[in-house]
């Protein structure tokens, strides 16, 4: 069986000024937001993974909890037409849940079929770069729902 993975003219745009510049405006923000320290709800525990099924863009973050540990996240979501709209609403979040040193490290592409039971990661983010997709296969491989899944990851794609 082939790569799950669309074909270009099917994965949608790629980036644009405008996603450039929310690209640039998440970063000020998280930065700011980690220059003034935690002011969220100390203990609400963000998830680790939250991907959505299909083919669609994802980011992987880290930052550090409520508890001072160091934690990585891997997120998609199928309304997401940019990278940065995944990356805004996670960092939010990560900020408002009591989390510090939040930072975007890349993102890509997951290809998530329930039906086939796989995971696809791949590509990279025009505005954050490529995230480590073995950091990201490691973060899903270890999620209960993803469990009995083929999980894989490449370099191939945008």
């Amino acid at each position: 069986m082939g790569s799950l993975s669309p074909s270009a003219a099917e994965a949608g745009p790629t980036t644009s000024e405008a996603d450039q510049a929310e690209v640039a405006r998440i970063k000020r923000a998280v930065s700011a937001r980690n220059a003034e320290g935690t002011i969220g709800t100390q203990g609400t525990t963000v998830p680790s993974v939250s991907i959505e099924e299909g083919a669609n863009k994802y980011v992987l973050a880290t930052a550090t909890d409520p508890n001072n540990e160091e934690r990585a996240f891997v997120y998609s979501r199928r309304s997401a037409s940019y990278h940065a709209d995944v990356a805004g609403p996670l960092t939010e979040r990560l900020s408002a849940s009591g989390y510090s040193n939040v930072s975007v490290l890349g993102g890509g592409r997951i290809l998530y079929s329930r039906s086939d039971k796989k995971v696809e990661i791949y590509g990279h983010s025009y505005g954050f770069g490529k995230a480590d997709h073995e950091v990201s296969m490691g973060l899903v491989v270890r999620e209960e729902e993803f469990k009995g899944y083929d999980v894989t990851c490449n370099d191939e794609g945008y």
